[in-house]
């Protein structure tokens, strides 16, 4: 079960981010279950670009955009053999299905779906017990993309699995070179210093972490932030769970542009926030944009329906010391 998990994540988040370069495609420290009954054609910003155009604050690329480095949606033939890699795993023919990822990882050009593939035979390999052939694969991946951050991302959690340490420190270093707004990777990077026994570098990385979501809360708390900021802000928080991203993330319940509002109730209902049930209740009828109200809605079920467990209830809440942290 779990090697079906991992394979099916990979094929989504790329295959998604090939189709869809607005939304974000690395995959979460915590991931959330998407409502299949959510909005999904949802307006963004009428003066802002695309994910692939817009650029934050830094000047990185928006952290949904790994077509920006030059990945596209590949030749018909790669799209159609990802097709046919993803049917045969579904039907449980794993054989088969490592035959054609394999033989889409080896064609031209490096697209999307070449990517895709690599990521999921790195999966078999390390699920299947065939290290040396999966660290042989992710080293060539991370030579042929190298620009791309979700790519890093995987590949560092993939060597971290695999004991190879300080390959994914620097996997995870490089994500946030391409990527600052990767903020979980901080707290992900921390974990590996630990592990290491580099207690200062670990705490360092932690820093990082509860300085960045708190300078972001308070930006996406703060009306004259930019929209495209705030934007960006709350779609990144959708990754995370934190005590302090979730407080903002109530708080843009109330932002004055309701693409804001709409993203920030998205993720309540993803990250099963329960305490925000009412307030999603009322949003459900009496918000002015009518997208926003069927989102709430769509969130005021997934949060009804979801199995209660009382540590995804998260009350917001400010971090305590975030006032004393260095600005």
């Amino acid at each position: 079960m779990k090697f079906r998990v991992l394979i099916l994540a990979v094929l989504l988040v790329f295959v998604a981010a090939c189709k869809d370069d607005t939304k974000s495609a690395a995959p979460p420290a915590t991931v959330a279950g998407q409502n299949p009954d959510r909005p999904k054609d949802t307006p963004h910003f009428e003066d802002s670009k695309t994910a692939g155009e817009e650029k934050t604050a830094n000047g990185n690329a928006n952290a949904a955009d790994p077509i920006s480095d030059g990945l596209g949606e590949g030749t018909p033939e790669q799209q159609t053999m990802l097709i046919q890699a993803k049917t045969a795993f579904l039907t449980n023919d794993y054989e088969t299905a490592e035959g054609f990822f394999r033989h889409l990882a080896n064609s031209e050009p490096i697209s999307g779906p070449t990517v895709t593939a690599m990521l999921a035979l790195g999966q078999i390999y390390t699920e299947s017990d065939r290290k040396d052939e999966a660290l042989s694969l992710y080293k060539s991946l991370v030579e042929d993309v190298p620009n791309v951050a979700e790519v890093q991302l995987v590949v560092a959690r993939a060597y971290a699995t695999v004991g190879e340490s300080t390959a994914a420190m620097r996997a995870f270093e490089k994500t946030l070179e391409l990527q600052p707004d990767f903020v979980f990777v901080h707290a992900e990077l921390g974990n590996l210093f630990l592990q290491a026994g580099r207690n200062d570098d670990a705490a360092a990385a932690f820093l990082k972490y509860e300085q960045r979501i708190y300078a972001m809360a308070k930006a996406l708390e703060t009306p004259e932030t930019p929209d495209a900021e705030r934007l960006q802000i709350v779609e990144n928080f959708g990754l995370i769970t934190d005590d302090r991203a979730t407080e903002a993330t109530v708080v843009a319940l109330a932002d004055k542009h309701p693409q804001v509002r709409l993203v920030a109730a998205a993720n309540l209902g993803d990250l099963n926030v329960t305490a925000a049930l009412g307030i999603l209740e009322k949003m459900a009828v009496e918000d002015p944009d009518m997208q926003v109200r069927m989102t709430a809605r769509a969130s005021v079920n997934q949060l009804k329906n979801a199995p209660q467990d009382p540590s995804s209830t998260l009350a917001p809440k400010r971090v305590e010391s975030a006032e004393a942290l260095p600005k």
